[in-house]
């Protein structure tokens, strides 16, 4: 069933498996967009292309969440992640509205001690 294959694809990504994990998370997506999970899957996606630093695509991806799953539990961490894509491509002042958004719009995130941290750098 879908939890149990994302868990697979999730283990995948967790050993480095990089390639097998993309294509699972991409199908799972298809199979249902509207599971509990295909959220997750798609930050996942972006967790990929951050890792294989292609951050231009890891940002599309990441934005994805923001846009497409509005009830995500996974927004604050793809804001936090597209922060971190924009100081990868040395675009501070990028980073910095998404810093300050997620500050803003999620106070009790986990994130807004390291947003913080990279805002005083």
């Amino acid at each position: 069933d879908y939890t149990s294959m994302y868990i697979n694809y999730l283990s995948l990504y967790q050993k480095g498996d990089l390639e097998n994990s993309m294509v699972g998370f991409n199908e799972l997506i298809k199979i249902n967009n509207f599971h509990d999970l295909s959220d997750n899957c798609q930050y996942w996606i972006g967790e990929i292309y951050y890792k294989m630093k292609q951050y231009h695509i890891a940002i599309n991806e990441f934005n994805k969440v923001i846009n497409e799953f509005q009830n995500s539990n996974k927004i604050d961490d793809s804001m936090y992640q597209i922060a971190n894509c924009y100081l990868k491509l040395g675009n501070k002042v990028q980073a910095e509205e998404f810093l300050f958004a997620l500050i803003d719009e999620y106070q009790d995130s986990e994130y807004v001690k390291k947003a913080n941290y990279l805002l005083e750098k």
